[in-house]
């Protein structure tokens, strides 16, 4: 039995996930977003740790349920990327998804 804690890489094919429309960063690239759940909340302030720091936390959310070119991004991904995408993923991230339709019969 192993101890310490468990990361987990959403790996885009997790049963259940559902992604947003295609859109377009200021670099040509296709970005797009999943609602969140609370293990990416959970996973994202693990990642900032303390003390913590607002903008890490959303690079962590970013990372969690984002992909670009249907790829996923890590943290220090956004730090690579060009200022005007990296602007749009944070003015993006900030926004509320779209909430979850109920089952049919619900």
């Amino acid at each position: 039995m192993s101890s310490g804690i468990r990361i987990e890489v959403p790996d885009g094919a997790a049963a259940g996930e559902v992604w947003g429309p295609e859109l377009g960063l200021p670099s040509g690239k296709k970005v797009q977003f999943r609602r969140g759940t609370g293990k990416d909340v959970r996973l994202a302030l693990a990642a900032v740790g303390q003390p913590f720091d607002g903008t890490r936390y959303l690079y962590a959310l970013i990372a969690r349920t984002v992909r670009i070119d249907g790829k996923p991004v890590t943290m220090e991904g956004v730090d690579d990327m060009d200022a005007d995408d990296a602007e749009r993923l944070l003015e993006e991230v900030r926004k509320p998804r779209p909430s979850r339709e109920a089952p049919a019969g619900a």
